[in-house]
């Protein structure tokens, strides 16, 4: 809670009736003002009770204010910070698992079945691929718009040119994964979103192959982890509703309320006061993607702080009106307490969403303490939502994106000391045909054995990732050209080695580009990596390739 206040009372004088001398011992009766004998004529010891009551209620009632106003602030405090992780941590989760369905998708548009353009068996492939993942269709477009594949008809059946080729012009003209916002499927209506990666052949993109999904699966990470009477939404980049809980299929497609859209334009995260779709007011805490922007928004009504409160004032009038003296002294002593264990979550509660480890001190009270146990609970769900949205959840390896952010911030750091280092592009040969012959189980046990290969090969001031299929990167940090070329041969050579069970056998190609020798940026870093490693393959395979 920001600015939690204790009002102290001054205790007031009770106003008590001024005692009269009586009519023998004044000199003379006249000496007595006239308003005075009024004023002594209407006062009586019931009226002086009442004003004494009075006078030690108003301290009562504003200690009774304190409190009520200390216990709402401490509520609104952990249904705003929880609210908070819940929206970021929902909005990694959800990036976590369009991470994992574009990394499908990749895979699958390495098929030979598409290379060779034996679309009926790569339909079939694509519906057994079905049966393991929760998708809505799968469909191959040409540039043109033209669908070559859906695995909601027949092969063979004519199939349209969807209905907004623009959608997917991205796809072809950039060479990039896309997803797009809601719309309206061909078929039913339904509503659903896309995800679509390109299918090169050489250096042009020849089709594109998109999976579409349905709401609910977008948000089935999330569905069972949000308290009773919260509304969960994930908002596209256009304002529509992608998915909603509760009330899944009611709302999706349409826009967001105005007081959403308003609240979240143009902030990457925070809260904001709202009103539903259904006219509840809320407490709205959203993140947005950076990569998707897409937005997750997350609505705790307003009515779980007002029951709460009422139940507050009920206990404490009554407990005032038992024993007034005792709770005006109770309830001043308790606030400043309440104050301080409240103020006491304010720098836990912000270190946690710095990412920073969090340090909660013990307090007096239930609520508080289990304030304090649910920044524990989301520190711990934050933490494993941050390593699976930056791990490979095959290898455990750093993913492409933690794998960028380190060899971006290793490159500004030999700029400044004038150092060098290397980036080495692993790619593997024969290993299709592990999957092929074996099965993806034996692929998965042969790529936890390159991860493994590879990291013990390497420094631990070293990084290495795993980008997407066979793919691997290590960054070598301070090195020169004798060291990389040491280094790579030495990971060919154990990557070259006999994997158990497997035939055909797997070996390595390696491409390589050093730091400031070949580029001085990231990307082109990349891609004088990949130049090398296509020519490494170009040239036999088993090699490694670059200028050291």
């Amino acid at each position: 809670m920001k600015d939690g206040r204790t009002v102290h009372p001054d205790d007031p004088s009770s106003p008590m009736p001024r005692s009269r001398p009586s009519p023998s011992a004044l000199h003379d009766p006249r000496d007595v003002p006239s308003t005075d004998v009024a004023v002594a004529r209407r006062l009586s010891i019931p009226l002086s009770l009442a004003v004494l009551v009075g006078a030690c209620l108003l301290p009562a009632l504003l200690a009774l204010a304190a409190m009520i106003y200390v216990d709402y602030r401490a509520q609104e405090a952990a249904v705003l910070n929880e609210a908070v992780i819940r929206a970021r941590t929902m909005r990694f989760l959800i990036d976590g698992d369009l991470e994992a369905a574009e990394s499908g998708l990749q895979v699958l548009a390495t098929s030979s079945f598409l290379a060779h353009g034996d679309l009926g068996r790569f339909q079939d492939g694509l519906r057994d691929a079905m049966r393991t993942q929760a998708v809505h269709n799968y469909v191959l477009l040409d540039p043109d718009g033209r669908q070559r594949v859906n695995t909601l008809l027949p092969f063979g059946s004519a199939l349209p040119t969807t209905d907004d080729p623009d959608r997917f012009r991205s796809v072809f003209e950039h060479g990039k994964p896309f997803l797009s916002g809601v719309f309206a499927a061909p078929f039913d209506g339904s509503p659903i979103v896309a995800l679509g990666v390109p299918v090169f052949r050489g250096e042009q993109v020849v089709h594109a192959l998109v999976v579409t999904l349905e709401p609910g699966q977008v948000i089935r990470s999330i569905e069972h982890d949000l308290p009773r009477g919260w509304i969960a939404a994930v908002i596209d980049p256009s304002g529509h509703i992608v998915a909603r809980l509760p009330d899944q299929g009611h709302y999706v497609g349409s826009l967001a309320t105005p007081s959403v859209l308003a609240g979240i334009a143009g902030r990457a995260e925070g809260i904001t006061d709202a009103i539903t779709k259904d006219g509840v007011p809320v407490l709205t805490a959203f993140s947005r993607s950076p990569k998707r922007d897409w937005t997750v928004a997350i609505g705790a009504p307003k009515s779980l702080l007002v029951a709460p409160l009422h139940r507050s004032i009920a206990w404490l009038v009554v407990a005032t009106l038992v024993a007034l003296g005792l709770v005006l002294w109770f309830a001043l002593g308790v606030s400043r307490v309440v104050t301080r264990s409240v103020a006491s979550l304010i720098e836990p509660a912000l270190a946690l969403g710095n990412g920073q480890p969090i340090d909660l001190p013990s307090t007096p009270f239930r609520e508080t303490d289990a304030v304090a146990q649910a920044i524990r609970e989301a520190s711990r769900k934050l933490a494993a939502a941050q390593h699976h949205a930056y791990h490979d959840p095959l290898t455990d390896l750093r993913n492409r994106t933690l794998f960028d952010e380190m060899a971006g911030r290793q490159i500004a750091q030999a700029y400044r000391d004038g150092a060098q280092l290397a980036i080495l592009a692993i790619d593997l040969d024969g290993f299709k045909a592990v999957n092929d012959r074996h099965g993806h189980a034996a692929g998965d046990r042969v790529l936890m054995l390159v991860a493994s290969r590879i990291t013990g090969s390497i420094r631990g001031s070293d990084v290495v990732s795993r980008r997407g299929g066979d793919e691997f990167s290590v960054l070598l940090v301070d090195v020169d050209g004798v060291r990389t070329r040491q280094v790579a041969e030495k990971l060919l050579a154990v990557l070259s080695q006999p994997y158990p069970g497997v035939e055909p056998s797997v070996s390595a190609s390696i491409g390589v580009a050093r730091y400031p020798h070949d580029a001085t940026t990231l990307p082109a870093l990349l891609e004088r990596a990949d130049e090398a490693l296509y020519a490494a393959k170009n040239a036999g395979k088993r090699r490694v390739a670059g200028d050291f």
